[in-house]
């Protein structure tokens, strides 16, 4: 069992890498989704709050032990990324936004860009506003088409995402889709 960073449970001593460079700092924003996709790697869904929200406050310190490297110097950090469950269901979620980039790292937001994307729509308008390209969100399109992107993310889950990738795109936000090759 782990007990000890330095020493294994039989009383060896653990290899160690030391941290050189870190370009993109993952915060993990809990496991709550609006959708229970098949293939999720964390098993995120309406019912699984495994990892419970993580807090704005949470985060600052996070961002603040980035300032912290030892020997002065930095870390090389350029960007905090964003995934979940689905970020937008964590009501504290536009200020993490805000205070990572008002630190001046870019923000790549995984999202599915459904309901509780737009239910944030107003604020995320604003953080476009300030922030322009600095904020970027990645869909996740699992096909082009209907059929297949469904039978990944269920029922229902195509027209929604479809609407919140034409509301980004018609706010000018700096878009990536992703998806699997099926």
């Amino acid at each position: 069992k782990f007990r000890d960073p330095n020493m294994t449970a039989k009383g060896e001593r653990r290899a160690t890498v030391a941290l050189k460079r870190l370009r993109t700092l993952w915060i993990n924003t809990g496991t709550l989704c609006n959708l229970t996709c098949r293939n999720c790697y964390i098993e995120s869904s309406p019912a699984n709050d495994r990892l419970t929200y993580l807090t704005a406050p949470e985060v600052a310190g996070y961002l603040d032990e980035l300032d912290r490297k030892p020997e002065g110097g930095t870390w090389g950090t350029e960007e905090i990324g964003f995934t979940g469950g689905e970020p937008f269901m964590n009501p504290q979620f536009p200020a993490m936004l805000e205070d990572a980039l008002g630190r001046g790292y870019r923000a790549l937001v995984l999202t599915n860009a459904m309901k509780p994307m737009m239910k944030m729509a107003e604020p995320l308008l604003a953080l476009r506003q300030r922030h322009g390209e600095r904020l970027v969100l990645r869909v996740s399109m699992d096909h082009y088409s209907q059929a297949l992107h469904e039978t990944e993310r269920g029922r229902r889950s195509w027209a929604p995402a479809l609407e919140g990738l034409r509301w980004l795109s018609a706010h000018g936000f700096a878009l990536h889709a992703a998806g699997r090759t099926v």
